[in-house]
């Protein structure tokens, strides 16, 4: 989805919107938008989507903690 969505804008089409990007990551996708982040370099200095990929991974990380912790 990343990619497709950096491509898209490279190529000023149709983009993925960030509330998608966003719950798609919350979804399950933490690691994999992590990833494509780092080695595309997309999303990476919108301040705005990068605190609230880092909110979100929080509140991820403190749900699978709880669950494990049950």
């Amino acid at each position: 989805i990343y990619r497709y969505d950096k491509r898209a804008a490279i190529e000023r089409r149709w983009r993925i919107s960030e509330s998608m990007l966003h719950t798609l990551m919350f979804m399950g996708g933490t690691i994999g938008a992590f990833t494509a982040m780092r080695i595309l370099r997309h999303k990476n200095r919108k301040t705005s989507f990068q605190t609230t990929f880092w909110l979100l991974f929080i509140i991820q990380a403190g749900l699978v903690a709880y669950v494990l912790s049950a």
